[in-house]
């Protein structure tokens, strides 16, 4: 049988062990259930399989970047609705836009304050409905 929680299940893609961690750690704590994956490949299998609440990903990873991680994330029906959060150490305006253009949903920049991340991890979500995946729309 199959254990339900209202926990938001975050997805963390990070090929730097520490930042992943981190985040985990300070997530777990504020009450999220994480899992994680080193790199975009390992990501996109994680969220296919898993469809996650939420992801947080890094820009460079080897293998596959976040953007292209989150290129194949938005052509894939199962989850193209997942909300995404760049978590990277690039601050040129031209990644940011590259990345805030394939339709990520907040850009964190590292290092981040662990405060910081669970706000906005938690602002995304209140943006969605994790019942149907689909963006609440505020009239």
């Amino acid at each position: 049988m199959a254990i339900t929680t209202n926990k938001p299940r975050v997805l963390i893609v990070d090929d730097d062990e520490v930042i992943l961690e981190l985040a985990a750690t300070v997530l777990t704590k504020a009450g999220m259930l994480c899992s994680t994956a080193k790199d975009g490949g390992e990501g996109l299998t994680k969220a296919r399989k898993d469809r996650p609440d939420i992801i947080i990903i890094d820009r460079n990873m080897p293998i596959m970047s976040g953007n292209q991680a989150i290129g194949h994330l938005n052509k894939d029906a199962l989850t193209s609705q997942i909300p995404v959060i760049m978590l990277t150490g690039s601050t040129l305006a031209a990644e940011v836009s590259e990345s805030l253009a394939l339709g990520v949903d907040d850009y964190i920049v590292k290092p981040f304050a662990p405060e910081d991340l669970i706000a906005r991890v938690q602002r995304v979500l209140k943006g969605f409905s994790r019942t149907n995946k689909k963006k609440i729309v505020k009239k």
